[in-house]
């Protein structure tokens, strides 16, 4: 068959199973469908954040930028959800530092009423990570320079309910 599909699934295959000299075994047990989430630290604090590849943006809850005292910057971007009218974002914070596994950096977040998350890490994140996610093995991918594969985080599968 070839072309871009199957091209790109040898490689996201390749790419697993020559990370860190680790390969992706999976017990039956462990075979759970929800959403896809990471431990980071996020200004020094840890927090649980949705890996979410159908977001463009990082977002976070007020509570939760309050709460790591971030300052909020007024903007006038709007967003939408699924199924959710348009609504205005509360504000903007930029250059918040992060930490998963071992990479450190920063990102820029927008400041959102969230019902149950608190911090989403969407494309714009994963893009300048060049991060791909692997939801059958419960890893993100994350390239260093050359674009190589450098860190492999592991990802908790989550129904959309236990996100409190």
């Amino acid at each position: 068959m070839g072309g871009l599909e199957e091209d790109a699934s040898t490689v996201q295959v390749h790419i697993t199973r020559e990370v860190k000299g680790k390969s992706c075994q999976r017990e039956e047990s462990k075979k759970r469908r929800g959403l896809l989430y990471t431990t980071v630290d996020v200004a020094g604090k840890t927090q649980e954040a949705l890996m979410n590849t159908g977001a463009t943006h990082n977002f976070m809850s007020p509570r939760v930028a309050e709460w790591l005292g971030l300052k909020l910057t007024k903007d006038r971007s709007w967003f939408t959800a699924l199924n959710v009218k348009e609504r205005p974002t509360k504000g903007v914070v930029k250059n918040v530092d992060l930490r998963i596994g071992r990479w450190t950096g920063k990102a820029d977040f927008n400041i959102i009423d969230m019902d149950k998350l608190r911090v989403m890490l969407g494309m714009d994140f994963m893009e300048k990570l060049s991060a791909m996610l692997n939801p059958y093995c419960r890893v993100m991918l994350m390239a260093g320079k050359e674009g190589q594969p450098e860190w492999m985080i592991p990802l908790v599968s989550k129904d959309g309910a236990d996100t409190t």
